[in-house]
């Protein structure tokens, strides 16, 4: 409702902060800066063992958050509890809705990718990848009334070579 702040990071904490309408932009002559009160912390919402790597907010307010620990966590922003697991057995690699946000789509270092029903988390496709080493990185976008997804894997960190693959996600979530 973009009065929220969801941080997370590698101390396994997801923090949700409230952040006041009352932000006014600072135009002077050397720069332009976002003035904003101090936000307030509403929630810390603990669980994951891992560093957390990825955080979506669904349009339900919910959190999903992926870490090095395993499966996705599915939290309500404003509730102090244990979270939903579903998805992935191994550490999670990235989170991503669709440009429609229908579908939200998830990658593991399993070398998988799951393809979910953003409004019931339901899982609709799942792929394996034994030819890469874990997608790394998710795009997603629309041309022409279709929805793509580009997968990457390697590092370029580690020096590994690497690969991109593009996917057409179909009107029912399933990959092409």
């Amino acid at each position: 409702n973009g009065t929220r702040i969801i941080t997370a990071g590698n101390d396994r904490t997801i923090r949700v902060w409230d952040v006041r309408e009352d932000a006014q932009l600072s135009n002077s002559e050397r720069s332009r800066e976002w003035l904003a009160p101090e936000p307030k912390l509403i929630n810390a919402l603990h669980g994951h063992t891992g560093q957390i790597i990825s955080v979506e907010t669904l349009s339900d307010g919910r959190i999903l958050s992926g870490s090095r620990d395993g499966p996705l966590k599915l939290w309500d922003p404003d509730v102090v509890g244990i979270p939903r697991l579903i998805g992935h057995g191994t550490s999670l690699g990235r989170i991503a809705f669709t440009p429609d946000d229908r579908f939200l789509v998830t990658s593991a270092r399993e070398e998988s990718i799951i393809i979910w029903n953003a409004e019931s988390l339901a899982p609709v496709d799942v792929r394996f990848m034994p030819w890469c080493a874990g997608p790394r990185g998710l795009n997603l976008w629309t041309n022409a009334g279709r929805t793509f997804l580009a997968t990457c894997s390697g590092s370029v960190r580690n020096k590994e070579s690497g690969s991109v693959r593009v996917w057409t996600i179909s009107q029912e979530g399933k990959l092409a």
